[in-house]
């Protein structure tokens, strides 16, 4: 019975010897060094690059605890099945908070180019998972007004049957006015959300990999954040496709 159970059994890993080994890391650093240095790497720093000088100036994030996976369910087909939302908080001091029962929050200019840049302190990420489009919002404040402009923009002519957000007023109250479906977060657990914020964190890494690169000031961060989320969404990948295809059936032309 054990000769019978031992032709089942998978058989042993291959040998491989330290020559064989060096080798293959050999080759795989000089892959990486190449990768470092080419354009398609320089647009979004994606992935992290040991030989990456901005990579390594850019992307200081200390190891994550994983406690859980996240509860994302099956993978949506279409644009609009399944969209996250999120605030990146860029400037504590510098973002404008309205009250949550005002139907008419005062007008701010951070639609204007030439304020923008300067006054901006947070800015809402949003994910579409089907297709993986990102778009960075700045804002200089937070309120539903915003944020319903904000929505319309990324969905265009296009339906989102679901928003998913936390349980901030502003991103619910868009959702009501738009008539949008809005599954928010459980409070107090991190990993109900934690799509929404992974995208936040690689948009934050995006936009300091610019600044790093470009030599800019931070308060410059808006422009820095708006181009990581262009490149990202245009960059065509060893499939010969890119995000803007997933989402609009063709490669970006110009």
């Amino acid at each position: 019975a054990a000769a019978a159970a031992d032709c089942y059994a998978a058989p042993p890993p291959p040998v491989v010897s330290q020559e064989l080994q060096a080798v293959y890391k050999g080759r795989a650093r000089e892959m990486l060094k190449r990768a470092a240095t080419s354009w398609q790497h320089l647009l979004t720093h994606e992935p992290k690059n040991p030989f990456c000088p901005v990579c390594l100036r850019a992307r200081i994030n200390r190891k994550p605890r994983r406690k859980g996976t996240l509860q994302l369910g099956p993978m949506p087909e279409n644009f609009g099945d399944q969209v996250t939302a999120d605030h990146l908080i860029r400037q504590r001091k510098a973002v404008k908070l309205y009250d949550p029962n005002d139907d008419d929050p005062p007008e701010d200019d951070s639609d204007d180019p030439d304020a923008l840049p300067h006054k901006a302190g947070a800015g809402l990420v949003i994910y579409d998972r089907a297709t993986k489009w990102l778009a960075l919002y700045p804002k200089q404040g937070k309120n539903a007004k915003d944020t319903v402009v904000a929505f319309k923009h990324f969905a265009g002519n296009e339906t989102v049957r679901s928003m998913y957000t936390d349980n901030s007023w502003e991103l619910q109250r868009a959702c009501i006015e738009l008539r949008w479906n809005n599954p928010t977060a459980i409070q107090g657990i991190p990993k109900t959300n934690g799509l929404a914020e992974r995208m936040v964190g690689i948009t934050e890494d995006g936009t300091r990999a610019n600044i790093v690169q470009s030599g800019f000031h931070p308060s410059m961060w808006v422009y820095a954040g708006l181009h990581f989320c262009f490149a990202r969404n245009i960059l065509v990948g060893a499939n010969g496709e890119s995000v803007h295809f997933a989402r609009f059936g063709r490669n970006f032309q110009g």
